[in-house]
């Protein structure tokens, strides 16, 4: 609304500019060159300044659309229907806003907004889902991050990465019970989340049961081969067996797909190696 006052204000400040020279013109009959050069630089610099804001407003909507792809399996049907659109709108602001390193707490605020105003299960696990991912980003508090997790799956209990996502949070508190349930729940909810069974993987390799490490991250790089964290975990966990001919083709393969390579060689010398 704001944006359309300012728009039409340009567009009639224009007008007034170019009806004053016209007005000159017709009871003058002629037009001074100073007139000329200041109406014409106003109309310069009103036109730039109108462009600008045209092309902001489509520029945010393309956004918009992008982060609706992006995020579509967390979104779903929230806030779809028409009267609810500035709802959609203050949803997709908090996930611009979620997207810039120095705009989390932005999203925060906006998200604590839009929570009071959920009717539907979607729209509480879109916005209890940001929030647990704003607070991942912005604090270390490991028990609100939970409770915002645990409170998505109150509204829907087959969302795989959220049980994902829990799990790798217990994991990193060293509750290895949870999060294994937790992922096991996440591969149950979604057999070809590579993710989860990374994160299964991972804890497994905390408690040391390596084979099981390299089982579930195997299945993790059957199911995305891009998945470089798999990939170096089993670089790690084959240099700790020993195994320097499977730790080295797995090097490779992480490496390949965005690991820095300097980051895991350093991670594979502080590794002990098994007898």
């Amino acid at each position: 609304m704001k944006k359309t006052v300012f728009i039409l204000l340009i567009v009639l400040i224009m007008a007034i500019a170019t009806g004053l020279v016209a007005y000159e013109a017709i009871t003058e009959k002629t037009v001074s060159s100073s007139t000329a050069v200041r109406a014409g630089l106003l109309l310069v610099a009103l036109a730039s300044t109108l462009i600008r804001t045209l092309s902001g407003s489509r520029q945010g909507k393309k956004q918009s659309e992008v982060y609706k792809a992006q995020y579509k399996d967390v979104i779903r049907s929230a806030f779809s229907k028409p009267e609810d659109k500035k709802q959609l709108d203050k949803l997709l602001r908090a996930i611009a806003y979620f997207n810039k390193d120095d705009s989390i707490a932005k999203a925060l605020n906006e998200l604590n907004e839009l929570l009071p105003l959920c009717k539907t299960n979607d729209e509480y696990c879109a916005v209890y889902t940001f929030l647990a991912l704003s607070y991942e980003e912005l604090f270390d508090e490991d028990e609100q991050i939970i409770e915002y997790y645990e409170k998505v799956l109150e509204y829907d209990e087959t969302r795989s990465s959220i049980w994902s996502n829990l799990g790798r949070i217990y994991e990193n508190i060293g509750k290895n019970e949870q999060a294994i349930d937790c992922l096991e729940k996440a591969i149950y909810y979604d057999n070809e989340n590579s993710y989860a069974y990374h994160n299964l993987a991972t804890a497994y390799y905390r408690v040391g049961e390596y084979d099981k490490t390299v089982e579930y991250d195997k299945i993790a790089l059957d199911k995305n081969g891009k998945l470089y964290q798999a990939a170096a975990m089993l670089c790690l966990v084959y240099h700790q067996l020993g195994n320097s001919e499977e730790s080295d083709r797995y090097f490779r393969i992480a490496v390949a797909n965005g690991q820095n390579a300097e980051s895991l060689r350093a991670a594979k010398e502080s590794c002990f190696t098994a007898e």
